[in-house]
């Protein structure tokens, strides 16, 4: 009976039955559309998937892979036998830098509670750091003026001595011991604080050099980059998401620090890792050895997997040496070096670093190129 009356008012109103034709059009197109849409989302995914597999490997996907390893590591290793283990651990990399005649910032002070840090001789401008901890977190760059008052260099907070120590070790991821190294002048009107060379290692080889400028002031700090090659030459914006200023310049010993770096990064005996040097007075210093850099390393698509073969290469090259003898783990050079652990107290950590064997072999064996 409904549309017998349905059928009678379409007649009656023409421009109701218009309508009523003009949805069920539509509503076919709408399904076309539909069809269409699923053939080329599909047609995307396969697009997507021959990309993957023409693709070689990459960098950011096997960082995750080895960040994932380092945050599981702890839970097995407990004693930090291995080298993924031990790496982010500064002090220990001093030692390990010191052992193949590389410099590092003169130590000041160890102590392994902050409250027990000295702060006798730091004069002019200083740093105090922990032994653990990442992304700047547990490092305070200070300033102690001719009146003896403590200032953080960038911000202009003050501090007292006893103050300093707390500070730092109540930082979150930071851990003991605390020590105060001498800050390395630049001699840089522009930048107060040195540039940070960054070499992306992969067991001797280098992949390439972040530099990185720090200009603190009072309205805030500037954080600077520039990419290079292990040449120096320029790689414009390999991060497509990070601003580059080329203008940052090379250090007059960059050569010098591409050899310590590869050197380096062979004596670690880990596939990758990252090697930050700086310029100092008598030529270049180590800052850390880093094992996982952190935020998105997403490179451009053919950086990250020229990035990623590095690694790949670097995996089989150093289980070949381990297979002909190599030994495991970090391996000293025969310079001498400083004991930068010498005390351990009841706030000490059980896996006290200065108590981790330190296994000594020959460079031309297996570090120098």
């Amino acid at each position: 009976m409904a549309r017998p009356v349905r059928q009678r008012l379409r007649r009656l109103f023409p421009p109701i039955a218009w309508r009523d034709e003009a949805l069920a059009a539509r509503q076919v197109e709408v399904a076309e559309h539909r069809r269409q849409i699923g053939e080329l989302r599909e047609r995307v995914r396969e697009l997507q998937q021959e990309r993957v597999a023409k693709r070689g490997p990459s960098f950011w996907t096997q960082l995750e892979l080895l960040r994932a390893e380092a945050a599981y590591t702890p839970n097995v290793d407990t004693a930090r036998l291995t080298p993924l283990a031990q790496v982010p651990f500064k002090l220990r990399n001093y030692m390990l830098a010191q052992s193949h005649g590389v410099a590092v910032p003169a130590i000041l002070d160890v102590a392994d509670t902050g409250e027990d840090l000295d702060l006798a001789e730091a004069t002019g401008r200083f740093v105090v750091k922990g032994d653990g901890g990442a992304g700047g977190r547990g490092v305070l760059l200070l300033e102690r003026s001719g009146s003896g008052a403590l200032i953080e260099i960038g911000t202009g907070r003050p501090f007292r001595d006893e103050e300093v120590g707390p500070e730092v070790a109540a930082r979150s991821g930071v851990r003991p011991p605390y020590f105060v190294e001498r800050f390395i002048e630049t001699g840089d009107e522009e930048a107060s604080v040195p540039v940070d060379v960054k070499f992306f290692s992969f067991y001797g080889q280098v992949g390439h050099v972040l530099l990185r400028r720090v200009l603190p002031g009072p309205e805030g700090t500037i954080v600077q980059y520039r990419y290079v090659d292990p040449r120096g030459s320029d790689l414009g914006a390999v991060m497509p998401a990070q601003r580059v200023t080329p203008d940052i310049p090379l250090p007059a010993d960059f050569e010098e620090m591409v050899r310590i770096s590869r050197h380096l990064s062979r004596a670690v005996g880990l596939p990758f890792c990252r090697v930050d040097l700086y310029t100092g007075p008598n030529g270049p210093l180590l800052g850390e050895i880093t094992r996982a850099p952190g935020g998105r390393r997403i490179y451009r698509d053919d950086h990250d997997e020229q990035l990623g073969r590095l690694w790949v290469k670097a995996r089989a090259r150093l289980a070949l040496d381990l297979a002909r003898g190599r030994p495991f783990g970090a391996l000293h050079g025969d310079h001498p070096i400083e004991d930068l652990y010498p005390t351990r107290s009841a706030e000490a950590p059980e896996f006290f670093p200065g108590a981790w064997p330190i296994v000594t072999a020959p460079c031309e064996n297996w570090c120098a190129l």
